[in-house]
């Protein structure tokens, strides 16, 4: 977003300065307020309703509407917004036109455009030097008018309802299905396949990845001697890509075999019970690949590019689920958590580091490279930090595994029952997917 010049507010031609990022229905509730003879609209509404705060004061109250950029930026797409001039208004840059899903692949995260734009009124309204209330979208009538009220304009909000937003649409598993089709067409599939539903579970894959997969599901099919591939070939190929292939000669001895169970069993109930857009969607204990001696298949639910707080703190306890429940079963911990572990600090260090989720240290990046690079040897990729700065970063990163660690202890506890008949179900049958895992896993409970 470019800033604005100090004219470039015609104050005396509004009563309130509605702006906002794009795609987030402003134009709804400037058109209510208008309405009413509260003017909005300038001459030149066009240039300034996306544009940062000027840096001195307007004089007027300001109220900002904003929301989830990939949201905002599917909305203009939608409505055929996403041009060059759009570019430009979210990412501050002179960019060329580009489709949807390039834009979303080359910006995952916010762009420096909405958080500059943001931050311009909050530092407005910190300052005093304008009255600034912020609204989040979707917002109700009631928070609208509390924004209102606290600038200290009065609206009538009789009659205004936001439109519901058209269902969210995902363009990377649009475009992840688009290469599927290609791929697919050099191999015969059975009327039931999905694609869809196999688009969604291998969101994330890179091209290579999808074109291996539908080799090993047209392999499956040839050795099983079926005339065309069917969803279960396809679902095993993504197993295949995801853990590698099954090692049945791979024998582990009984008690290896019970804490992989329990491991692994560990691993999805803190999973299930976790935030976030995936579900457990398979326990196995068939060795696959060089070293997995068992598995927790997590499938996204939902096209997801952006993670809370709490969804990472989440992803970070699942990921010691398993390392958790040997300690609340055996009472020792083995060396099948090491990856566990290095996921979960690799996480957390993001977090800390490159997100800046830490409530002691800010909102300030530290790690340039996203993670882990920022300790030791002064060897720091973004900028140098003070000793006192390194054991505060290490600190925190410390904090939230243990916090984690913590909340996997406390659910496997809770669910102790659940997590010995599971454990003992895998032991029998080895994998257990489908109904059957949805329905065991529906008894596991939070901690009141």
């Amino acid at each position: 977003m470019q800033p604005l010049g100090p004219s470039e507010v015609d104050a005396d031609s509004i009563d309130v300065w509605v702006v906002s990022h794009g795609g987030v229905a402003s134009n709804a509730l400037c058109d209510h307020m208008q309405a009413q003879g509260i003017r909005t609209r300038p001459g030149n509404y066009g240039l300034i309703c996306h544009k940062q705060h000027p840096g001195i004061s307007i004089g007027k109250p300001i109220i900002v509407i904003h929301g989830d950029y990939l949201d905002a930026i599917r909305s203009m797409d939608r409505r055929k917004f996403l041009t060059a001039n759009a570019a430009k208004m979210c990412l501050g840059i002179n960019a060329p036109e580009i489709p949807l899903s390039r834009f979303l692949q080359s910006f995952p995260e916010d762009p420096v455009g909405f958080s500059m734009f943001l931050e311009s009124f909050r530092n407005a309204k910190e300052s005093g030097l304008d009255k600034v209330a912020f609204l989040r979208y979707p917002y109700s009538n009631e928070e609208a008018l509390r924004a209102f009220e606290e600038v200290g304009i009065e609206v009538d909000m009789t009659g205004f309802a936001l439109r519901e937003r058209k269902k969210k649409y995902s363009p990377r598993s649009k475009d992840v299905k688009t290469i599927l089709e290609i791929y697919t067409k050099k191999v015969k599939l059975a009327d039931s396949i999905d694609l869809d539903s196999i688009a969604q579970a291998t969101s994330g894959f890179a091209g290579a990845d999808l074109a291996n997969m539908v080799n090993e599901a047209a392999l499956l099919a040839a050795r099983a001697k079926r005339k065309s591939v069917e969803q279960q070939d396809l679902s095993e190929a993504i197993e295949r890509v995801v853990a590698g292939l099954e090692k049945k000669s791979r024998v582990l001895q009984d008690d290896e075999k019970k804490v992989v169970a329990y491991h692994e069993v560990g691993h999805a109930i803190v999973g299930h019970l976790m935030p976030g857009g995936s579900k457990v969607a398979k326990i196995s204990i068939v060795p696959r690949g060089m070293s997995a001696l068992g598995y927790t298949l997590q499938l996204p639910t939902e096209e997801r590019f952006l993670n809370s707080k709490e969804e990472l703190k989440g992803q970070i306890a699942t990921l010691l689920g398993g390392r958790s429940a040997e300690e609340v079963v055996f009472g020792k911990i083995t060396t099948g958590a090491s990856n566990d572990l290095q996921r979960a600090t690799d996480i957390a260090e993001q977090m800390v580091g490159t997100f800046g989720m830490s409530e002691i240290l800010g909102p300030l990046a530290y790690d340039k490279q996203g993670g882990g690079q920022f300790l030791g040897n002064g060897n720091n990729p973004r900028r140098s930090v003070s000793d006192a700065t390194a054991q505060a970063i290490d600190k925190e990163v410390r904090d939230l595994v243990d916090d984690a660690h913590e909340t996997a202890l406390t659910i496997l506890r809770n669910n102790l029952p659940l997590l010995e008949s599971i454990s003992q179900k895998i032991l029998q049958e080895e994998v257990i997917e489908g109904e059957d895992l949805k329905n065991l896993l529906a008894e596991s409970k939070m901690p009141a």
